[in-house]
């Protein structure tokens, strides 16, 4: 049965080979085009807001506030040009890595009282989350192309697995 079916293997991984090999020569696009999707989905959420704020009986003016600001920073980010998109993109990974750093990091010192060598292995991660985070910031165009060869490596790689598993199939 699994063998009938094994051209799928070769279809996927010439893809995404493709796709891979697309991102890492265009990693200002690649983030870009991420960025639109997030700059999208938030514009969708700000729309989201504002129509609860107006259709359920509890309001709270902070519903309003939140959807016209989520709503005027997606049309911004839509309006802007690439480069916008890009930075925010790194921007976003930036905050989301020092932010999980300090999360672990305060999580941590609850974990060292149950068990003292996840704690302490906690707040390494943390600390070192901190530090990514804060580097990243500082260099938002070179966490940009990071990320961009990231996720072209990573298609790359899934690429030449499935063209393996494919001859393997045979």
């Amino acid at each position: 049965m699994f063998k009938r079916y094994a051209w799928l293997l070769l279809v996927v991984g010439i893809l995404s080979l493709l796709a891979g090999f697309w991102v890492v020569a265009n990693p200002g696009m690649t983030l870009a085009g991420i960025g639109t999707a997030v700059a999208i989905f938030f514009l969708v959420d700000g729309i989201v807001n504002v129509v609860q704020y107006f259709t359920n009986e509890y309001r709270s003016g902070w519903t309003l506030f939140n959807g016209i600001i989520t709503a005027l920073l997606a049309l911004m980010l839509l309006t802007d040009g690439f480069g916008a998109r890009t930075l925010f993109m790194s921007t976003l990974i930036a905050f989301w890595v020092l932010f999980s750093g300090i999360t672990r990091l305060m999580m941590s010192f609850d974990v060292k009282k149950i068990d003292r060598s996840t704690g302490s292995t906690l707040m390494w991660t943390g600390i070192l989350g901190i530090l990514a985070g804060a580097l990243m910031m500082m260099t938002p165009l070179f966490t940009a192309l990071m990320v961009s060869y990231m996720i072209g490596f990573t298609f790359i790689y899934q690429g030449i697995a499935s063209i393996v598993l494919y001859f393997k199939a045979k």
